[in-house]
């Protein structure tokens, strides 16, 4: 008989592992969870102080065409950031950036367009009445996962507006299905579990 070296040739095993792996990743990808609330974003509110309109393009996904921002309307900034401490350090160096003259927003406008803003703005929406807008904003005490606190005060002056609004409920959707993955209901959400 021999020493049994070649007694099984040509056996090929399949294991099913994987594919029980991939269609249970399948079935919890995008599974909703119960309402929980949305973190807050900071946004700033700049009214466009000029005597023409600013024109931009959302990239949100809102509208696929370019928006203008009339006279006395304002503009919308989502300020990038993963959690509410660097969405205010990103709003002070936009604040910083250009200043507070008559043409700051087309300013900013025009470098968003160009992309010059990645990393400091996450999209904008326009055009929206300042009052409306501003008054919405509160002041905002914010528990991360992670235990780090945030409070936010909103700070409005003529023609500017920086705070957040109160956390919403609503769905939101487990992404990948482990401790530690994000969650998403809107694009906005960036909390993890």
């Amino acid at each position: 008989m021999g020493s049994g070296k070649n007694l099984v040739t040509d056996f090929k095993a399949s294991m099913r592992g994987d594919e029980i792996l991939e269609e249970a990743e399948e079935f919890i990808h995008d599974a909703p969870i119960p309402e929980t609330q949305r973190r807050p974003d900071l946004r700033m509110i700049v009214i466009n102080t000029t005597n023409a309109d600013i024109r931009f393009v959302n990239p949100g996904g809102h509208s696929d065409q370019t928006e203008d921002i009339p006279p006395g309307k304002a503009a919308m900034l989502m300020v990038q950031g993963d959690t509410l401490i660097e969405q205010e350090h990103n709003a002070e160096i936009l604040k910083s950036r250009y200043g507070t003259g008559e043409n700051r927003l087309q300013l900013a406008l025009s470098d968003f367009n160009a992309g010059k803003l990645k990393g400091l703005v996450k999209e904008v929406y326009g055009p929206v009445t300042f009052d409306e807008q501003a008054g919405r904003l509160v002041d905002t005490t914010w528990r991360a996962t992670d235990g780090s606190t945030a409070v936010i005060h909103p700070i409005i002056t003529q023609n500017e507006a920086i705070g957040v609004r109160p956390a919403a409920q609503e769905e939101v959707f487990l992404v990948k299905g482990k401790p530690g993955d994000t969650l998403r209901g809107t694009d906005t959400v960036a909390e993890k579990f």
